[in-house]
């Protein structure tokens, strides 16, 4: 993502943006490398407008995650 146009991100950042919506449940790591991604059904639902996110609790800051 760090290298598509558009986007004004380093990698770390981009890292840490996904951790916190893998915490949310919004998106889900395929590698143990965290470097492949795909969004949940929730993700989804959540795009869609589907999900009252008042519901859910707020995402954790990816330093309180490790």
């Amino acid at each position: 993502m760090a290298k598509r146009d558009g986007i004004h991100a380093t990698k770390a950042q981009i890292q840490d943006r996904c951790r916190v919506l893998a915490d949310a449940d919004l998106v889900a790591f395929l590698t143990e490398d965290h470097d492949l991604i795909e969004l949940t059904t929730e993700g989804e639902q959540y795009l869609e407008g589907e999900v009252d996110v008042e519901l859910y609790p707020y995402p954790r800051h990816p330093r309180l995650m490790e």
